[in-house]
């Protein structure tokens, strides 16, 4: 891919089927189990790590984390229990910082 606007999800059938992902796409997935949607993560932050990608890990669900720390990937612990206000205000000061 020589646009730097193309991502890759990791996963060469699905690129292949989508014509990869875009930047500023946002992407929804309905899977059956927190495992499934595992896989999914894995192949898309390794394939973008590969690339030498920073990925941005924003954590506030109560399962297993999904990643572990390592080389480009940083992970905030986002403390949903104050509520909607708070947490938007988090994610905001977040993306703010990361760009």
């Amino acid at each position: 891919m020589a646009d730097n606007s193309y991502m890759s999800t990791g996963w060469e059938n699905l690129d292949a089927i989508i014509d990869h992902l875009r930047r500023s796409d946002n992407v929804v997935w309905q899977v059956d189990s927190i495992d499934d949607y595992q896989r999914l993560v894995s192949m898309f932050v390794n394939s973008a790590i590969a690339q030498n990608e920073k990925v941005v890990y924003l954590r506030f669900a109560r399962h297993t984390a999904l990643l572990e720390k390592r080389n480009n990937l940083k992970i905030y612990h986002l403390k949903v229990e104050s509520g909607f206000e708070s947490f938007s205000t988090q994610v905001h000061s977040i993306i703010s910082s990361e760009g």
